[in-house]
């Protein structure tokens, strides 16, 4: 199943530059040209994350969210060279903005720092490599909504 987006209206150069600054960060390129046409989106409700046992998610945020969202409880266990871009059930997509496979796209696990008593330090254990990049993300195959009654 491929991702249902219902896009927003594109963010602006201005909004993508001054989240950037923002967080001090300048974002993939894939991603801000992503930003530049949808702005975020949502995706279906409880859309599951391919290759993850625990982990949905409903919507991809919008840029303006970006600082908020990089101040959550989760953040302090993500490593450093990501950026998280929506938050949601088991964990958050997240970017690595940073170094090797800068651009590619992971899934910071909420669900495994429980179970595994990470709490407060980041850790690679709980990132899961999704995509090489925004566009291969996209493109994914993912499973069925789950049904929540």
């Amino acid at each position: 199943m491929r991702l249902a987006i219902e896009p927003e209206a594109g963010a602006s150069e201005e909004q993508i530059a001054a989240v950037e600054t923002a967080l001090g960060v300048r974002l993939p390129e894939k991603y801000r040209s992503w930003l530049m046409q949808t702005n975020g989106c949502l995706v279906g409700e409880y859309t599951r994350v391919p290759g993850v046992a625990e982990g949905t998610f409903s919507e991809i945020d919008a840029v303006e969210s970006l600082p908020s969202i990089n101040q959550s409880s989760l953040n302090d266990l993500i490593p450093d060279d990501f950026l998280q871009v929506t938050i949601s059930f088991g964990g958050s997509l997240a970017i690595k903005i940073e170094g090797e496979d800068q651009g590619s796209v992971w899934w910071a696990s909420s669900w495994k720092a429980e179970v595994d008593g990470i709490l407060d330090e980041p850790s690679r254990e709980i990132m899961f490599r999704l995509a090489d990049d925004w566009d291969a993300f996209l493109v994914l195959d993912f499973p069925e909504p789950k049904v929540r009654s």
